[in-house]
């Protein structure tokens, strides 16, 4: 085998990792947005988004990490003159990754209880207001 082969793979395997860091990039910052969504939700209703609406999110979020990736790829693609099946597969992780993050993040923002009697039942709340009053 002659040295020029051997500096074309490894050039493309190191050019393949650029794009793959730059995809990872891209996909904590958008997922670094949704799950500021999730916070700015609670914080305008009060309360946490509906599993419904989790699942929704993480579909949007899966969507908008594919298409990031397909325009990496096709451009990858335009660049070196062929697909690589790696940088696919590095994709797919990252994405992955990516929807578990989220749904992690979101659990735990949603598991944090408030410490205000704001979120209490309002009849409750009332009582406890009362009782402080009086004292």
């Amino acid at each position: 085998m002659s040295l020029s082969l051997f500096s074309d793979y490894f050039s493309q395997r190191l050019y393949g990792k650029q794009y793959l860091n730059l995809f990872r990039k891209m996909a904590y910052t958008i997922t670094n947005e949704y799950v500021e969504d999730v916070m700015k939700y609670i914080e305008d209703k009060g309360f946490g988004p509906s599993f419904n609406e989790i699942m929704d999110n993480v579909k949007k979020l899966e969507n908008d990490l594919m298409v990031k990736g397909t325009w990496l790829r096709d451009d990858y693609k335009k660049e070196r003159g062929k697909r690589s099946p790696r940088l696919t597969k590095g994709f797919k992780r990252i994405i992955n990754s990516a929807i578990n993050e989220y749904l992690g993040r979101t659990r735990v923002i949603l598991s944090i209880k408030p410490k205000t009697p704001n979120y209490s039942i309002p009849c409750f709340y009332s009582t406890y207001e009362m009782k402080n009053t009086q004292l």
